[in-house]
């Protein structure tokens, strides 16, 4: 005798949701650890990483001192143009958000937030809001992963820091 198929409820949703996050992030982990050059881990960061949390756009920054570093690399983007203007304000941007930075936990940031001459160009580049989410460990911040979005989104973001 064969049974339909049953509907599965909302508990066995979520857990279908929780298994395909989890496998994702064992993937994007293990990709992250084989990445060849940190141009790949960068690609992977920015560009992978929007099954854990939603985004529009994200950016890979370098902490080379507090306050100081370098993007790395922006989704949907095969490089880097040093001398365009977004990439010289998203630097200003991430320097300044790190500079805001009291601690290792997920900063959320808007445009009002920020110094004016950041905060003026901010809808020209970005949506509402981003999220700056501290990479490194052990105390030390080495790089900011920002996420750019327009929805005040928490879930996966206790993820990211654990993938680069």
């Amino acid at each position: 005798m064969s049974r339909a198929p049953q509907q599965a409820g909302p508990d066995a949703r979520l857990l279908q949701t929780q298994v395909a996050t989890l496998s994702l992030l064992a993937q994007l982990t293990h990709r992250a650890r084989h990445a060849a050059t940190i141009e790949e881990l960068a690609f992977l960061a920015v560009n992978e990483t929007h099954g854990l949390v939603a985004y529009r756009q994200a950016a890979l920054w370098r902490r080379d001192a507090a306050g100081a570093g370098r993007v790395l690399a922006v989704s949907g983007a095969p490089m880097i143009e040093r001398d365009a203007p977004f990439p010289i304000w998203l630097e200003r941007l991430m320097a300044a958000l790190d500079r805001q930075r009291k601690n290792e936990g997920p900063l959320t940031a808007v445009a009002s937030d920020l110094p004016a001459d950041l905060a003026e160009d901010w809808g020209e580049w970005l949506p509402t809001q981003a999220l700056s989410v501290a990479l490194g460990g052990g105390g030390e911040v080495r790089g900011i992963l920002l996420l750019a979005r327009d929805l005040a989104q928490q879930a996966g973001i206790a993820l990211l820091p654990r993938l680069v």
